[in-house]
C-alpha cells in the first residue's frame, strides 16, 4: 500500500484479466490509508483505483479526480465512525471483563 503512495504510476492486477495502470491522487489515497483498519477495508483503495482508471478513460482526468475526492470525503467520516465504534466496543468489553472479576 505504501509503495502505491511512493510510486507515481502503479500497475495494479486485480486477479482478473483486467489490469489497470493508473495513479490515484496521492493526498486522497493518503487520507484513506490513515483511516483504514484492516485488509478488508484496504480493498476499498483497489476498488477506487479500478473505477478511477475507468473514469479517466471515459470522462477525462479532471472529472475522475473530482469523483475520487468526493468518494474520499464521503468515506473518511464513515471510516472514523467505524474505528471509534470498534474502540468503544473494545473498551466496554474490557470494562465488563474487569467488573465481573471482582
Amino acid at each position: 500500500m505504501l509503495q502505491v503512495l511512493i510510486d507515481s504510476s502503479a500497475s495494479i492486477d486485480y486477479g482478473r484479466s483486467l489490469s489497470v495502470t493508473t495513479s490515484l491522487p496521492r493526498m486522497g489515497e493518503f487520507l484513506l490509508c490513515l483511516f483504514l483498519r484492516d485488509e478488508k477495508e484496504a480493498s476499498l483503495i483497489g476498488d477506487f483505483t479500478e473505477e478511477y482508471g475507468e473514469l479517466t478513460e471515459k470522462v477525462g482526468p479532471r472529472a475522475a479526480v473530482f469523483w475520487f475526492y468526493k468518494q474520499v470525503f464521503t468515506s473518511v467520516p464513515f471510516l472514523i465512525q467505524r474505528r471509534s465504534a470498534t474502540n468503544c466496543n473494545l473498551l466496554l468489553k474490557q470494562f465488563l471483563c474487569n467488573a465481573t472479576r471482582d
